[in-house]
């Protein structure tokens, strides 16, 4: 009676349950515990199976609901080997399936051994993505694959593997058919949420809707396209101009390097030939003195001469001798015109430090306007230009009595941005004017460099100055 009883509670638990699927995941869990954990979560995991009399179907091969059923069993395995199972329970987390897709390739007959080999492919910020094949171990070919979205919920994938690993884990990239898939579900599931919205009114079919979001989509794609390819061809543009302007420098800076060597190798020579100029003048003017000297003190010989024999003649006593004496006397010598001779005891080389002085302000004040003119073309060679393109207002430039003022008035008025244009000038700067001169220089609208009205008198008023005699 008692064992009536027993076969009786069996049949109707065995009716009511599923109960071989229960025993077979208390299977499971019982072999994983005895088997030594994954080191890598995303490693391979492999479960072995045989198709029984319980798997078969109406044509007696493996039935495609025994597929998904065997492919829980493996996920299970493999969350119990890699940790996932324990770090959700410890979290207070549950994992549920999402969403899954599997495809048939060759059916698995009667009594026909495969493995399930269990795959995590990555993972998003809702649930993991895991493939799971079958593999017949008779030829090793893959009959069929399942790819399954394993929801993670009241808690996030990261979360999880941090549990398990301890540490951050960067998620592989998805494989093309992964994408693919998750933008189908990802679809559907906007189809389904936009059924459930507009049902009961009347609004345009999903389907249109997704053609015209992804019309739409498809533009923003080719107008993003065509941006792209405008910035690559000015980033290309642009580092040409680099390249070239970099080059235009380094030749700009040697050729400017020779133009002031020559300039100074010039200046030199003007220097000597000034210098050596002077040297012979001073010879020449000794030489015609000294020459002239000789001369008179001839002349002079000559007179004393004469007047002494005109005094030995005067004191002779005899009248006769003296009479004969004085017919033998020769005429006194006839002089020599003289040049005129500058006897001024200030005479010096005066004017010619003069001429020197001037010809120095001269060059100063050139030089000068030169040096502006040049630093405004420097400045004109530019890559980007300004978003303010209105020409700068006509405005004097005081030149300060100091070469540091001189600088940074210039830049004051020439509104300069902070750069290269603000450095500290150098105080033996030749062309900047000495602490005495003040130069006013006004900038045209056209760039030009002219000198101011009290600069052009001070140099008219120098070329028209009076030389001393």
């Amino acid at each position: 009676m008692l064992l009536l009883l027993v076969v009786c509670a069996l049949l109707l638990l065995f009716c009511s349950l599923d109960v071989w699927y229960f025993l077979r995941g208390v299977q499971v869990f019982v072999e994983a515990c005895f088997q030594p954990g994954l080191i890598d979560i995303l490693a391979d995991q492999t479960v072995d199976g045989k198709v029984t009399s319980h798997d078969l179907d109406y044509m007696g091969h493996m039935n495609n609901s025994r597929y998904l059923r065997e492919c829980d069993f493996a996920r299970f395995h493999h969350y119990m080997m890699n940790g996932f199972f324990m770090a959700s329970r410890k979290l207070g987390a549950k994992m549920v399936v999402g969403a899954s897709t599997i495809r048939y390739r060759r059916s698995l007959n009667f009594r026909e051994a495969f493995e399930i080999r269990t795959k995590v492919l990555g993972w998003d910020d809702k649930a993991f993505y895991l493939e799971q094949r079958f593999i017949s171990k008779k030829d090793r070919f893959v009959s069929a694959v399942m790819l399954c979205r394993q929801n993670v919920v009241r808690s996030s994938p990261e979360q999880i593997i941090d549990c398990v690993c301890k540490k951050k884990i960067e998620c592989p990239e998805f494989p093309e058919d992964l994408k693919h898939w998750i933008s189908y579900i990802t679809t559907s599931s906007q189809a389904l949420r936009a059924e459930n919205e507009h049902k009961g009114h009347d609004t345009v079919l999903i389907e249109a809707e997704i053609q015209d979001k992804q019309k739409q989509i498809g533009e923003i794609r080719h107008n993003s396209q065509l941006r792209i390819q405008q910035k690559e061809r000015e980033a290309h543009e642009l580092r040409q101009a680099i390249s070239s302007l970099t080059r235009s420098s380094r030749t700009a800076a040697e050729e400017t390097d020779l133009v002031f060597t020559e300039l100074i190798r010039s200046m030199e020579l003007k220097r000597f030939e000034v210098r050596e100029l002077i040297k012979a003048q001073e010879k020449t003017a000794v030489s015609q003195a000294e020459q002239l000297l000789d001369k008179i003190q001839k002349e002079i010989t000559e007179l004393r001469k004469t007047e002494a024999e005109l005094d030995k003649l005067s004191q002779t006593d005899d009248h006769i001798s003296f009479l004969q004496s004085c017919q033998t006397v020769a005429p006194p010598p006839v002089l020599s015109v003289l040049p005129p001779i500058a006897t001024d005891p200030s005479l010096t080389f005066g004017p010619v430090m003069t001429a020197v002085s001037d010809f120095k302000g001269l060059l100063q004040e050139v030089c000068q306007s030169g040096f502006v003119s040049i630093y405004e073309k420097v400045r004109d060679v530019v890559i980007v230009g300004s978003v303010n393109t209105e020409p700068l207002e006509t405005q004097p430039i005081v030149m300060e009595d100091t070469a540091a003022g001189a600088a940074g008035a210039a830049v004051q008025a020439m509104n300069l941005p902070f750069g290269l244009d603000q450095h500290q000038v150098n105080s033996l700067n030749p062309f900047l004017p000495p602490p005495q001169a003040v130069s006013n220089f006004v900038f045209s609208t056209q760039g030009s460099v002219k000198l101011s009205l009290g600069s052009r008198q001070r140099h008219h008023q120098r070329r028209s100055h009076p030389r001393r005699k």
